[in-house]
């Protein structure tokens, strides 16, 4: 039961009520929880109460508790279970009648105000909605798309033979329901097969054209590999007489090298000039002894500064330690 002061803590007795009954539902297992929907979508309906009303409302409609149980498929003990659970919070009342034990609605406002009520009556409504689509359609035309997926979910369910499409249509026309969405589903099916075999015979014609071109790639790239044989051979021959020409070079200046030191006073870097030249052409054991001796006797680079501007000015020290510039960028 639902006090006051539980009603004051939530923000008032409507929410206190939605939060009752969601409390009540979160506490069922996945089973009961499936016979509590199939129990409260029953129980209530869309319809208009009185000719003054514009928009129709969910009102209560008190089934029976057998009713309830075939429409759940499941036990009346199981369902009787499942409402003593919502009976206990004031929620779902049970009635005996000369029709037997019958559920009902404590009051038409937990329609209003249950959010997960109001959502299975919503769906309850969408889903007979549905189910007249296809009654309209048989003989009329095929189902297809999303319909067919829905009605053949349907089907799979075994929906057609219960008692939840008796709620709505004529048990015959229940019947010519699930016959006409089997027929569609099979002209579905064909229609999908031939798509199919058309799909494939394309597909087999795309893959005989790209063989076809790899074939006539691989002969022209086989005849390409055979040129460019023949122009690798010119090229490495020209390469190797290039590269031989480059190491008698390079010996001939090494031996320039030697005679450059050993004739001229200065000649000492354009010794080490022609040694380096020597090696890069093709480094030799005559290239690096031709460097090494005039590299030995060039002077070494202590330091170097650097101006931004013309040096005006230099001096240094009376020990030959230091030096100072002067530079017009003030440095």
């Amino acid at each position: 039961m639902i006090t006051r002061e539980m009603s004051v803590a939530v923000g008032g007795l409507l929410r206190a009520l939605d939060q009752d009954a969601s409390s009540v539902l979160f506490r069922l297992d996945s089973e009961q929880n499936r016979v509590a929907q199939v129990v409260f979508r029953r129980i209530t309906e869309w319809r208009r109460r009185a000719d003054r009303e514009e928009d129709d409302r969910p009102v209560r409609c008190p089934q029976t508790l057998a009713s309830l149980a075939e429409l759940a498929r499941v036990p009346e003990q199981d369902v009787r279970e499942v409402v003593a659970r919502f009976a206990e919070r004031g929620l779902l009342v049970m009635r005996s009648t000369d029709a037997g034990d019958k559920v009902d609605l404590q009051h038409e406002c937990l329609c209003l105000r249950w959010e997960a009520l109001q959502a299975w009556i919503d769906l309850e409504a969408w889903e007979a909605k549905s189910l007249r689509f296809l009654a309209a359609s048989v003989g009329n035309t095929f189902i297809m798309g999303p319909a067919l997926v829905e009605a053949q979910k349907w089907e799979k369910e075994g929906r057609f033979d219960g008692a939840w499409c008796r709620r709505y249509l004529p048990a015959r026309d229940v019947t010519r329901v699930g016959e006409w969405v089997r027929k569609s589903g099979r002209i579905v099916e064909e229609a999908e097969a031939r798509e199919r075999a058309a799909h494939d015979a394309e597909l087999r014609r795309e893959v005989e054209k790209r063989r076809s071109a790899r074939l006539a790639a691989i002969v022209l790239g086989l005849a390409a590999l055979g040129f460019a044989g023949l122009g690798w051979w010119a090229v490495s021959k020209k390469s190797l007489a290039d590269r031989q020409a480059e190491v008698a070079l390079s010996g001939q200046l090494a031996s320039r090298s030697e005679l450059v030191f050993g004739e001229e006073a200065a000649g000492i870097e354009r010794s080490a000039l022609l040694a380096v030249r020597s090696m890069r052409l093709e480094p030799s054991f005559d290239g690096d002894r031709a460097l090494r001796r005039p590299l030995s006797l060039l002077p070494k680079t202590l330091s170097r500064m650097a101006h931004q501007a013309p040096v005006d000015a230099v001096a240094f020290s009376p020990d030959g330690k230091w030096v100072a510039t002067g530079s017009a960028d003030e440095t």
